[in-house]
């Protein structure tokens, strides 16, 4: 790993733009792990995050929609199209090209962007949406500022839509062999553009410095509800048989009415090894899943999204996912399927059958582990994937200093 030394990032003002609400704040915290995994590597930068959507109303304002599309629906189809409809009209208000010539309706926009960027003149831009990278291309040239903008792809699916397509940024940072493959073939973007980093995975820097898990004595699962509800309790009456050999964190992600049904059910079961909360952090989830992983037998349940499933196939925990239906967290969910590290499906009582089943199997989840295993030995080597990122940021800036 770089650590000091002179390189090209030594003096650089970076900061990463990211989004605080679209979804259930993913990018944000990709965006701070990004942050922390930068200035560790490269302690002579300075490196912030700027949340986009506090300057550019119609980001918030898309988040918003995102939110109330995915909540307020019935089932993966009808999600994956409500979710297409506010990307489509956001693609409306920022049409093809006019990152290159910036003028109208979207320039202003992006006017505060536009300011912010000139009152701040940072050294480097790293958008992690593809509409952001847009946004920060327009920006700057509306600004009158050269800065160089990398585009830090954290799921290569948002690029089946046009409005995240970014042809004119000069270095697209993927995560995976399969995300090059794709903005190339689909996208048609210069290969010389797309590098391939590796799945920079957050867990790495926040629990660098912290105690070593103690072993487990019994089966340990972690339940993720952040896009659902009564599905969730009806596992946990299922689950109830098992209460006494189970322990269980049951997260019921800012839903409080969530957390009274999934309690009353604990109760009712006797549970005294099940906690339920309504909140918890990043590294506390981080710190029961590697508590969970000194479990003889271990899982983790929650919808498939591509960032709970390499954390999970980083602790080596067999995953349980829902299908979602959205398009950004379907090939998460084939990559699963087709790696053979857990079990998804659409609908919850099939989840839990399967659950159960293989609870009652401790060969069958080390199985599933084994596989686990292998499979991050191929895709989850951190330390080579900082040294690709820090080469790469420092290549771009490289380049802008150099360009005429």
């Amino acid at each position: 790993m770089m650590r000091g030394g002179a390189h090209a990032l030594d003096g650089c003002r970076i900061v990463i733009v990211t989004m605080t609400s679209w979804g259930e704040a993913g990018n944000w915290l990709s965006a701070k792990s990004l942050e922390a995994t930068i200035a560790r590597a490269a302690p002579g930068c300075a490196v912030t995050v700027q949340a986009a959507d506090e300057l550019v109303p119609a980001f918030a304002q898309t988040g918003q929609a995102i939110k109330a599309a995915t909540l307020n629906s019935r089932g993966p189809q009808e999600r994956r199209d409500r979710y297409a409809a506010v990307l489509h009209a956001l693609g409306e208000r920022f049409p093809r090209g006019f990152e290159e010539r910036p003028d109208g309706a979207p320039a202003l926009e992006i006017s505060g962007l536009a300011d912010w960027i000139a009152a701040t003149r940072p050294d480097l831009l790293i958008a992690t949406k593809g509409v952001l990278c847009r946004a920060l291309l327009a920006a700057t040239r509306l600004a009158g500022i050269r800065v160089p903008v990398v585009d830090y792809v954290t799921n290569h699916a948002h690029f089946a839509f046009e409005v995240h397509r970014c042809p004119g940024t000069r270095m697209h940072l993927v995560r995976l062999p399969d995300a090059k493959r794709f903005l190339e073939a689909e996208c048609g973007f210069t290969p010389a553009t797309v590098r391939v980093i590796g799945y920079l995975v957050a867990a790495q820097p926040l629990l660098s410095e912290a105690p070593a898990a103690v072993p487990g004595a019994r089966a340990s699962l972690i339940v993720v509800s952040n896009r659902g509800g009564a599905e969730y309790v009806t596992m946990l009456r299922r689950l109830a048989p098992y209460a006494g050999e189970l322990n269980l964190t049951f997260v019921a992600l800012h839903d409080e009415q969530l957390q009274r049904s999934a309690c009353a059910v604990a109760a009712a079961a006797g549970a005294e090894s099940w906690q339920v909360v309504t909140h918890l952090d990043q590294a506390k989830l981080f710190g029961l899943m590697r508590q969970a992983r000194t479990s003889p037998v271990c899982a983790l349940v929650c919808k498939a999204s591509p960032n709970s499933i390499f954390e999970a196939a980083y602790f080596r925990l067999p995953m349980f996912l829902l299908r979602t239906g959205l398009p950004m967290e379907e090939w998460g969910a084939d990559l699963v399927v087709r790696e053979r590290l857990g079990v998804v499906a659409e609908d919850m009582d099939v989840l839990t059958s399967e659950l159960v089943a293989r609870l009652r199997d401790p060969r069958a989840m080390a199985d599933l582990r084994a596989r686990l295993d292998a499979f991050a030995g191929r895709q989850l080597d951190q330390e080579q994937t900082i040294r690709l990122l820090i080469q790469a940021l420092s290549d771009a800036v490289a380049t802008a200093a150099a360009a005429p």
